[in-house]
């Protein structure tokens, strides 16, 4: 199906419809020192583009001054007039995406002139429909072609050429009367002031009963008129006429009833009706009016879409970082098992060299005592004599040096022979302590490097934990946007609460809020007391019912008039839930007090002005978020409230049937 996307295509202002105009022109497109947010564009393309329409042939300025002159006539404030407006600024200009047919959405359409002349006619039609005078530009773009991945299938799509087409929102508008309701003698209410009870007009036209107090007219007696109805709040009520009751319309720039579902489908006839029979191919997959919906598949809004898409963010940012955290992990075991094989190798080198110092050791001590008992036989042969004990203990003298002269010559050369054996012996005594300094010296180096790794390993874990704390910091973002949207029905509801002292205390800074400043500090406090409340108990058995209650809503009651009806509802939950804790008086007082709380602020509410831009604001917020998602279901919500949902009155051991409450329907009483 390629219906025109009407979507997200309201200006608001000039400047946001002149940056609009802006952005899509080709010049400043093509420009290289200008960066667009949408990184989709091929700026190597941008040269493609072309405009069609009434307004091709001028330039950017002569649009801005085209835009500025159709919004001058129909008096469209400029931007510094917008500042107070707040959420009610009308819109200025209407942008539509008119896609390609299929068969039109290559590059030999566009070589051949097949798309230009497509264009034109689409462009042609939508003058044609809306007034060529309201047309400000037509831009054809072909640089954002680029592949994607689409939501609901996970396929891989191609992005189509399309038109971005600007139009003042101007159209014809019924205008519809109001009429004031008067009170009949009986207290019905009528429209005819002939029928109306007669009272008395003060000077200043209200009504009063005291005939001293009225104006007087030129004879001097007292001046009548009909009794209006009142509202709750006071003022006077009227009946507005019904839109398909009007006769007279005029033609103005109202961008609601531009966009309306009428104007819509009639557009998407004609392009469908002009493909076809201009180039011969469909445009839409269906013939125009043919489409139905199927109402079991409901269209994701864009907030659930970037929630999706947050989510699937998140998870593979965290699935990322789970492996990355793991290989880290892997790595710093490794290392430092690398370590540790090298430190057990370091050391069975340690011991092997330990073995060698002591055997070196050994052969030097032996080589010392050898060395000692030749020198004590060189001191006993130096003498003349000495003795020897025999056998049988007799003390034998031999001579010396005298008598044993050749055998001195041979001592001597034995003696020579063990001088160098002694040197040797103090070589490989020197070579052993060498040996035993280098291998002090690898065992100091097998340190450093042992303690090295474990540095590299409490480092690798150190990392390893940062990542896992950024990837619970991820998870617990994804969990905080899931919360926001789909939370509990009390934690969304005390937000709505929280929203609406935030409300409050914009209203209180304005110098004069619409609603007075008794109003907003009423509802400041009571909110934040009913809020904080709610919070607190939320395990109570009675908040529990309460956020378990089904009711069957009243299509006429607003935002406000429901936040309004669920204040009601947990007024009366909360005075059974004090009758029923009598026995715990501080406990049952608590209760009573915020039930007496929620009922006022009910009340309220319900009374409040609903053109109030404060309240339209905060009832348009995010809080209000599935509100807004069940009114755009394709069938009205109807549920039956289940006996066991009851809420009490202020009568003890009284009961009825949740119901949507209407005006004058509140009464728990103190």
């Amino acid at each position: 199906m390629a219906n025109a996307n009407w979507q997200g295509g309201r200006a608001k202002s000039r400047g946001q419809a002149k940056a609009w105009l802006r952005h899509n022109d080709r010049d400043r497109r093509a420009d290289p020192q200008v960066d667009h947010t949408n990184r989709e564009i091929d700026k190597a393309r941008t040269e493609r583009n072309f405009e069609v329409g009434p307004t091709a042939h001028m330039t950017l300025e002569q649009k801005y001054e085209r835009l500025d002159t159709l919004l001058d006539s129909y008096g469209y404030p400029i931007d510094a007039d917008l500042g107070t407006r707040k959420s009610r600024v009308p819109t200025c200009m209407q942008g539509i995406v008119i896609y390609v047919p299929e068969d039109l959405d290559n590059d030999n359409a566009e070589d051949d002139g097949r798309l230009e002349e497509w264009a034109e006619c689409a462009v042609a039609e939508a003058a044609r429909l809306f007034g060529e005078e309201n047309i400000v530009a037509a831009y054809v773009d072909v640089d954002e072609v680029h592949d994607y991945t689409s939501a609901d299938t996970g396929a891989a799509r191609r992005s189509r050429r399309h038109i971005h087409l600007y139009v003042v929102p101007v159209c014809e508008v019924k205008l519809t009367m109001r009429s004031p309701v008067y009170v009949r003698p009986d207290g019905t209410e009528t429209l005819d002031a002939d029928e109306a009870e007669q009272v008395y007009l003060t000077p200043s036209n209200a009504e009063t009963d005291d005939p001293d107090r009225a104006a007087r007219d030129d004879n001097g007696e007292p001046v009548t008129g009909p009794k209006c109805a009142r509202l709750r709040s006071g003022r006077r009520k009227y009946k507005r006429q019904k839109r398909e009751e009007a006769k007279e319309s005029r033609r103005m720039l109202r961008g609601s009833e531009f966009c309306s579902t009428q104007n819509i489908i009639a557009f998407n006839r004609a392009v469908h009706e002009m493909t076809l029979r201009r180039f011969g191919i469909k445009w839409n997959v269906h013939e125009p009016g043919t489409y139905r919906r199927n109402p079991d598949v409901r269209n994701r809004t864009v907030e659930e879409l970037k929630s999706e898409t947050a989510a699937r963010e998140a998870s593979r940012e965290a699935e990322a970082r789970i492996a990355q955290t793991e290989d880290a992990l892997t790595e710093a075991q490794r290392i430092l098992s690398d370590a540790e094989r090298e430190a057990r190798e370091i050391k069975a080198r340690a011991a092997t060299a330990q073995v060698d110092a002591k055997a070196a050791r050994k052969a030097a001590e032996d080589a010392r005592a050898e060395r000692d008992l030749m020198q004590r036989r060189r001191d006993l042969l130096a003498g003349e004599s000495y003795s020897v004990r025999t056998s049988d203990g007799h003390l034998e003298t031999r001579l010396g040096v005298a008598g044993l002269e050749d055998r001195l010559g041979e001592l001597r050369a034995t003696i020579g022979d063990e001088e160098k054996r002694l040197k040797e012996i103090e070589r490989r005594e020197a070579g052993v302590t060498e040996r035993e300094e280098a291998i002090r010296a690898r065992e100091r180096r097998a340190d450093e490097r042992s303690a090295a790794a474990e540095r590299r390993a409490d480092s690798a874990i150190t990392s390893a934990r940062e990542h896992d704390g950024r990837v619970d910091s991820f998870l617990s973002h994804a969990r905080a946007l899931v919360e926001r949207f789909v939370g509990g029905a009390t934690e969304r509801f005390c937000s709505k609460l929280d929203s609406l002292v935030l409300t409050a205390d914009r209203a209180l800074k304005e110098e004069s809020p619409s609603s007075g400043r008794t109003f907003w500090t009423i509802v400041r406090s009571s909110a934040k007391s009913v809020s904080s409340f709610m919070r607190n108990n939320r395990n109570d058995p009675a908040v529990h019912e309460w956020s378990e209650l089904e009711f069957t809503p009243d299509t006429e009651l607003s935002r406000i008039q429901k936040v309004s009806a669920q204040l009601y509802w947990f007024a009366g939950v909360a005075l059974q839930r004090s009758n029923e804790l009598f026995d715990n008086r501080s406990e049952s007082v608590n209760w009573h007090h915020y039930g007496q709380e929620a009922y006022n602020l009910s009340n309220m509410l319900y009374d409040a002005d609903a053109d109030d831009p404060l309240l339209v604001a905060w009832a348009d917020g995010d809080e209000f978020l599935l509100e807004r998602l069940e009114e755009s279901r394709p069938e009205p919500f109807t549920s039956q409230s289940p006996q066991h949902n009851a809420v009490p009155d202020s009568n003890l051991g009284d009961t009825h049937a949740v119901e949507a409450p209407r005006k004058g329907e509140y009464t728990l009483g103190g």
